[in-house]
């Protein structure tokens, strides 16, 4: 491949600046700037980086399942924004060996996480770049406040295997990245473990090649933009059952090996559930679905696109139709910032409900809907479109948020209602989308009670009160400890 060019397109006020500059280059140069170290989201300001768009990253990886050791080339297809001096990638504890830009080296420079590469060139607003990062180590998983209840996010490990779970700022534990979810990319992995192991990422499994001296390299793709945070690998003795979805789509689930069979039974209804959701949310979004059941002490799951992540003992009916009902709602469409978390977590806490109505008939959805009723309005979390990073994962957007869309539900009706949400996934399929662009679209479809409703439900500071029907519907709230 040639390499891009590098001309710019000069703004007529800079014309006579730039022709004291001997090439097209120097001018780049001349008016290139650093790019931020941050995107100012409102619960991670210094997460993610400014001036350029990741496109693709391409993961070379070889895994020691046992030592937990990674030694790996990340080459990253990017695209400046602007004119470039230097750009930054995140990159948590990893030791960097070599950086090239464009196929020449770079400087670098580590701060904390932050690896502010420099290239020989000043890079021109528009142009096409090819970052490769070599790197290795220990990874580490990454603090956040948003899940203090973890030691970190990212890189984990049981006795025997490997996992991610990076949700929301632990992408760069193994990989140097753009790490936000508004940059979303294409990604290719390529994993070299033991032959008495198996990998897994992210999309489709496209090649195996077994080098004869103890190690496999497996290759997967994921053909679909994707957040980094929802990248993810797997190493260990895992066990592979396939299965095949609506319309011929390829299942594959990967179970350790302590797993046992009434562990792996919900499993067997997700292609059920992939007709309904499909049937409510629009079509399935992604080429393969599966999942990674681990052997991780943990009590947690993670929607990682195409192949969602469990903790032991956490893939009960209710969490997996969770999990899959994230493809739609958090994984295809991706939130422009961590503080509209809502669109991602409250819809698929909802689905679970959905799929309890499903399974068990209208009565069970009834009864779920008059107990979180109560629930909140003793509790009274606040609003779901404003959390705080500490609440991101709590009550108020998982309970309250699922709530709020069952209220415009019965406001709007059945029929406006999931033309609401296919309406929405249909229209920033692959990309991001705010709370208030689906404010937007219920207001467009629905008008102006069901607006109301939703927007009530959304953003009081206390619970509303909503009439579910029946004597004890309305519930007081426990005003104890409102302040």
């Amino acid at each position: 491949m040639s390499r891009p060019s590098r001309i710019a397109r000069i703004p007529s006020g800079r014309l006579s600046a730039c022709v004291l500059v001997a090439t097209l280059g120097g001018c780049t140069a001349l008016f290139a700037e650093p790019g931020a170290s941050g995107l100012g989201d409102p619960f991670f300001p210094a997460l993610g980086n400014g001036g350029y768009d990741a496109v693709a990253y391409d993961l070379a990886l070889t895994i020691d399942p046992t030592a937990k050791t990674l030694d790996g080339v990340a080459t990253i297809d990017a695209r400046a924004l602007m004119a470039l001096s230097s750009f930054s990638l995140e990159l948590h504890r990893l030791d960097v060996r070599e950086v090239s830009v464009d196929g020449r080296p770079a400087d670098f420079v580590r701060d904390g996480d932050e690896l502010r590469v420099t290239p020989d060139d000043a890079l021109a607003e528009g142009a096409h770049f090819v970052v490769r990062v070599t790197y290795g180590g220990a990874p580490e998983a990454v603090p956040s406040a948003a899940v203090p209840f973890l030691p970190g996010v990212g890189w984990m490990t049981s006795d025997d295997s490997v996992y991610v779970m990076a949700e929301p700022n632990g992408a760069s534990s193994w990989f140097p990245c753009n790490d936000h979810p508004s940059d979303k990319a294409f990604y290719r992995f390529e994993l070299t473990v033991p032959v008495a192991d198996t990998a897994v990422a992210n999309g489709v499994p496209t090649a195996r090649v077994d080098h004869g001296d103890g190690t496999q390299t497996l290759t997967f793709v994921a053909s679909d933009p994707m957040a980094t945070y929802l990248a993810t690998i797997a190493v260990g003795p895992f066990e592979l059952v396939e299965d095949e979805g609506p319309g011929g789509l390829v299942l594959r689930h990967w179970f350790h090996p302590t797993i046992e069979a009434a562990q792996r039974a919900p499993f067997e209804r997700v292609p059920e559930m992939i007709s309904l959701f499909s049937e409510l949310f629009g079509g399935y979004p992604f080429e393969c679905f599966g999942s990674i059941v681990s052997n991780l002490q943990v009590g947690a799951a993670l929607e990682t696109q195409t192949v969602p992540t469990y903790g032991l003992h956490s893939a009960s009916p209710s969490t997996i139709a969770h999990e899959l009902a994230h493809q739609w709602f958090g994984d295809s469409v991706s939130v422009r910032s961590f503080s509209d978390v809502w669109l991602a977590e409250g819809f698929a806490s909802y689905a679970s409900w959905l799929w309890s109505e499903h399974a068990d008939g209208p009565e069970a959805i009834a009864r779920r809907a008059e107990r979180t009723y109560g629930m909140l309005r003793r509790a009274d979390p606040g609003p779901p479109a404003a959390p705080g990073v500490e609440d991101m994962f709590g009550m108020s957007v998982y309970v309250r948020g699922a709530f709020a869309l069952h209220a415009l539900r019965l406001t709007a009706g059945d029929e406006t209602f999931f033309e609401i949400l296919r309406t929405f996934t249909g229209r920033y399929r692959h990309g991001n989308a705010s709370v208030a662009d689906f404010e937007a679209v219920v207001a467009e479809l629905a008008g102006a009670e069901a607006s109301d409703t939703l927007a009530e439900w959304l953003h009081a500071e206390h619970v509303p009160e909503f009439d579910l029907g029946g004597d004890d519907a309305v519930v007081p709230a426990d005003t104890s400890t409102q302040g």
